[in-house]
């Protein structure tokens, strides 16, 4: 399966310097969080090595969305003031 997280960080990029620092906030849809992920959360390390645990759930999906998630988190970081370029 190919994975577009590249693709994700590289629009991040072109976003980024397109309207610099006015991006606030990301948000995930995950397809299976499994019986104890099923409503918003803040997305945290913990999270996502138990979501890496339930890929087996969803193998179509969930595995394009964690690479998604990384890439976007290896993209930018987060401050008190919101998102910036890392």
């Amino acid at each position: 399966m190919v994975g577009y997280g590249h693709i994700f960080a590289r629009f991040l990029e072109i976003v980024t310097i397109v309207i610099l620092y006015t991006l606030m906030a990301i948000g995930h849809r995950i397809v299976q969080g499994g019986p104890k992920h099923f409503k918003p959360v803040i997305i945290t390390g913990a999270l996502i090595q138990a979501l890496d645990k339930l890929v087996y759930l969803a193998p179509n999906h969930l595995p394009d969305e964690l690479s998604t998630i990384r890439a976007f988190q290896s993209a930018v970081f987060w401050s008190t003031t919101g998102l910036r370029q890392k």
